[in-house]
């Protein structure tokens, strides 16, 4: 069991917050994936016809290894085409998480603030390459608390 507050369970409740923008970069990586897989079916299907062109009508036996040759080629853009639409959830995921993280931090920050929380700080994760945001916002909240507390 995750205890409260720890980072863990911080993590899972980011996850849970982002559901909203999976959907959206979800679909945008299956459109685009679908698009290439069906563009990659469509070349497969006709590099085979070019191929074999003509051959089935000629003799028998190659007719039958032109079929298993389909059947086998079908069955592996099937195959590729299951692994494929994995990989598109895992990265919509992804791209969705690593997208909405720092807006949903930025808002629970601002909220944190508004509720009468000056001493609030923002920080980001490493890899958000938002430390620049971070320090002007932390030099402005030190500023508003000077203030604050010289008043």
């Amino acid at each position: 069991m995750i205890k409260p507050g720890t980072r863990s369970q911080r993590s899972i409740r980011n996850v849970n917050l982002t559901l909203q923008y999976h959907y959206r970069y979800l679909g945008l990586w299956i459109v685009l994936c679908l698009a290439f897989m069906l563009g990659m079916h469509f070349f497969v299907y006709l590099w085979i016809q070019d191929r074999f062109a003509g051959v089935e009508s000629v003799i028998s036996d190659l007719h039958v290894a032109y079929i298993e040759l389909q059947n086998y080629v079908v069955a592996g853009l099937a195959f590729a085409t299951v692994v494929a639409s994995i990989g598109i959830v895992a990265l919509a995921k992804l791209t969705a998480h690593r997208i909405a993280g720092p807006y949903i931090h930025l808002q629970r920050t601002f909220d944190s603030i508004r509720d009468g929380h000056l001493e609030e700080r923002l920080h980001f994760r490493d890899y958000d390459k938002l430390d620049h945001i971070a320090k002007s916002f932390n030099s402005m909240m030190d500023a508003v608390a000077k203030t604050k507390h010289d008043a």
